[in-house]
């Protein structure tokens, strides 16, 4: 049986070559599949209700998961699957079975392959982002054009929309930092709440259009989006224990070993180590000596080869410090 193989396809549109990765849009495709077959423009549904049918105003893939027909359906399209026989194996009816099929199909076509754009639909356009009320959300809007091809209501019931998304940790927006793309969400509706966002991160988002026969790719990326919340400061280390010290003629080496904090807004990139020697049975006032320190990438155990131990400083005590430190 053939794998379910990387496609890429290349897609003529706007006078210029572009090679579109049609992988990205397999599961889509499979999902517009579904909703073609089982949600009418008239708003009714095929197949047996899960639950209290929800009004024809509704996007069409919400109405789909509302019935069993459209839910099994869509069941292989959410997964990744090596073969058919791997795909066919989680399913219970034919509608599964089929979206198998349509999986396994897919996945034959050659490297390079180029489908025909007639019945694609137009790229998306006017992408607005919008944070909402609670700062932990944004609301992302777009719009698409009709074209003589796609100007009906049931060319628009059977789509999907793919968001994808990219960020970077910084006070300032440098596109130079930004991540890779990757899918933020699916969504039969023109619109979208993406909640896995966090402060302190500059975020960017694109949509394509997926139908049955493919998408001729993603819109221009949006305006760079910040949470206005600034992110809170990570908490204080915990446990500071000490490891392994071996004892040298003029130096000692001690592991140290701490829990992070249990809660930071952002990734902790690095700790700093500070340490001294102190008296016994000296006032506070007098109790410590020089002050070393050293910087660990983002860690939780640290190795530190001491100074010498004068004569006059036995018997002596260390203190250590451990101090956060995130992204600038």
């Amino acid at each position: 049986m053939h794998a379910f193989a990387p496609v890429v396809a290349c897609v003529f549109f706007l006078q210029t070559l572009e090679c579109i990765r049609q992988d990205l849009f397999i599961n889509a495709r499979c999902k517009a599949r579904c909703l073609g077959i089982h949600i009418k423009d008239n708003g009714k549904q095929k197949g047996g209700q899960i639950n209290r049918p929800l009004p024809s105003s509704s996007p069409a893939l919400e109405r789909c998961l509302q019935t069993v027909n459209c839910t099994s359906c869509l069941h292989p399209c959410a997964k990744q699957f090596t073969t058919f026989t791997e795909c066919n194996s989680i399913c219970q009816d034919l509608n599964c079975a089929q979206s198998c099929k349509f999986l396994e199909k897919l996945s034959m076509l050659k490297q390079g392959h180029c489908p025909s754009k007639t019945g694609m639909l137009p790229i998306p356009g006017d992408m607005t982002t919008r944070e909402k009320r609670r700062g932990k959300s944004v609301e992302l809007k777009w719009s698409i054009v009709d074209n003589i091809q796609t100007n009906t209501s049931d060319t628009r019931q059977q789509l999907i929309y793919v968001i994808q998304q990219r960020s970077m940790v910084a006070p300032k927006y440098d596109p130079r930092k930004l991540s890779q793309w990757s899918i933020a969400a699916q969504t039969s509706a023109q619109s979208a709440i993406i909640r896995q966002i966090g402060p302190g991160r500059w975020y960017e988002f694109r949509v394509a259009a997926v139908n049955i026969n493919g998408s001729r790719g993603f819109s221009q990326k949006s305006k760079p989006f910040k949470l206005k919340r600034e992110p809170k400061k990570p908490g204080t280390p915990m446990n500071i224990t000490e490891g392994r010290t071996t004892l040298h003629k003029a130096t000692v080496d001690v592991t140290l070993n701490w829990l992070p904090p249990k809660y930071t807004d952002l990734s902790i990139s690095r700790f700093k180590i500070f340490w001294s020697r102190r008296l016994r049975g000296v006032s506070p006032t007098y109790m410590f000596l020089k002050e070393h320190k050293k910087a660990v990438s983002g860690v939780s155990i640290a190795a530190l080869v001491l100074a010498p131990i004068g004569k006059s400083l036995k018997p002596i005590s260390l203190c250590y410090c451990v101090q956060h430190s995130v992204p600038q």
